[in-house]
């Protein structure tokens, strides 16, 4: 068991494992940026520190500050939260190589599946259903015609990296595509230091989303679903659960039958989210 954990994030997810911190008697520091410096996480947690100016390129994404405060805060394991540097391989294996216990997916699971558009591809490659979009991420310099190949469908834009609805814009014509991507491209790199970002198909408003589950001792990942109807900002909030008998719906069949290597090759469950 842990002494000391980091927590590399901010707001609602920071309070939440601060609060599973304290079920567990472990002691929480929390990052903060000069903008977040009165913020619920702070005053909660029971040590904090700041690693810089208000814009997550200073802050939030500022890996050398993060590893520092928490070697200098004596902290066991790194717990990046959902978002920001959740995803980013780099930084899961800077904190193992510093001795920190990385709380998440391993480097090589999210080297695979932590691009949308590489997971596109794997799903793709395992017959899991996908919704139909481009192969890999946005050329900028494309004309429309090459990013928008059918006309009558309603596209949505969004960042290869990080999550939370960043970079997402439903595009409905030809005259908007080139300025959504441009507006998705600026958030992605402010929000996740990464201009990337993909296209899909925009369908009906998704009612409920599967989640995969996959601890290091299991040759195969369990599945289940959770109701997702209320969004604020393109991301669901709050999330609710369970859905309606996922285990009946097509779309899980392939999840179900799906084998990603050996345990602990894409994803260890054990150390964190799925």
């Amino acid at each position: 068991m842990f002494k000391r954990i980091l927590i590399a994030n901010r707001g609602e997810i920071a309070v939440r494992i601060i609060r599973a911190c304290r079920e567990l008697g472990i002691e929480s520091v929390v990052t903060y940026s000069q903008a977040d410096a009165d913020s619920l996480p702070v005053r909660m947690a029971d040590h904090s520190v700041c690693i810089g100016g208000p814009a997550p390129r200073d802050s939030y994404l500022n890996i050398p500050s993060i590893i520092t405060s928490a070697l200098l805060h004596g902290c066991d394991a790194v717990h990046p939260g959902i978002g920001f540097l959740a995803e980013s391989q780099v930084f899961a294996e800077t904190v193992e190589q510093t001795g920190l216990t990385w709380i998440g997916p391993s480097a090589e699971a999210i080297e695979l599946v932590g691009d949308k558009a590489k997971a596109r591809e794997i799903m793709n490659q395992a017959g899991v259903p996908v919704i139909p979009g481009t192969k890999g991420v946005i050329d900028p310099r494309a004309d429309v015609t090459k990013v928008r190949p059918e006309p009558s469908v309603t596209l949505m834009m969004g960042a290869a990296a990080g999550g939370g609805g960043k970079g997402i814009r439903v595009v409905h014509g030809d005259d908007e595509l080139m300025k959504s991507i441009e507006l998705s491209r600026n958030e992605a790199q402010s929000s996740f230091g990464r201009p990337d970002v993909h296209r899909e198909a925009r369908g009906g408003a998704a009612a409920h989303r599967v989640q995969i589950l996959r601890p290091s001792t299991a040759p195969s990942p369990t599945s289940g679903s959770a109701t997702a109807r209320s969004r604020r900002r393109a991301t669901k909030s709050p999330e609710e659960g369970a859905g309606p008998e996922p285990e009946r719906h097509p779309a899980t069949a392939p999840l179900r039958d799906l084998r990603l290597g050996p345990p602990g090759a894409v994803g260890d469950g054990e150390r964190g989210h799925g």
